[in-house]
């Protein structure tokens, strides 16, 4: 939780950083707070002025890329670190990581590439649905590419 948290408050002081939004705006504890409200369905997102969306969205999403993927020892974070793709002809790639905790990862996706340089993840079953939806893959070399998510 003190790394989903540390992550928040990194994403809101880049936000801070944004012309437009003082200070009161991008707090930590203002944005948390907007943010559980919104969860607990207590207010509503078309409520919000469109500075308090963004960070509540902003939120979400920090939360969301630092959670663990269900059923797993590891996070979109981890994914995003310790994996890269390995291009083994024009459009299929396979997954390769380090550390055990990632292997069935490694088994069960593979790169798909619909443009030389850039793709996504396929995966079989519904286990890394995560997985595929928010990771994609550029080629920071001609047989190696770097997972985004």
């Amino acid at each position: 939780m003190l790394r989903q948290l540390a992550i928040i408050h990194l994403a809101l002081a880049l936000v801070g950083a944004s012309p437009g939004l003082t200070a009161a705006d991008w707090s930590f504890e203002e944005a948390f707070r907007l943010y559980q409200e919104v969860l607990s369905g207590k207010t509503q997102l078309d409520q919000l002025s469109p500075e308090e969306r963004r960070l509540v969205l902003m939120v979400h999403e920090a939360m969301s890329a630092s959670e663990e993927i269900e059923g797993h020892d590891f996070s979109l974070r981890d994914v995003e670190r310790r994996c890269e793709v390995y291009k083994y002809d024009e459009f299929y790639g396979e997954v390769e990581c380090s550390g055990s905790a990632l292997r069935p990862l490694e088994r069960a996706c593979e790169a798909y590439f619909y443009d030389g340089q850039n793709g996504e993840l396929e995966c079989r079953g519904s286990d890394f649905r995560v997985v595929e939806r928010k990771c994609t893959i550029s080629m920071y070399s001609e047989d190696y590419g770097e997972i985004d998510c």
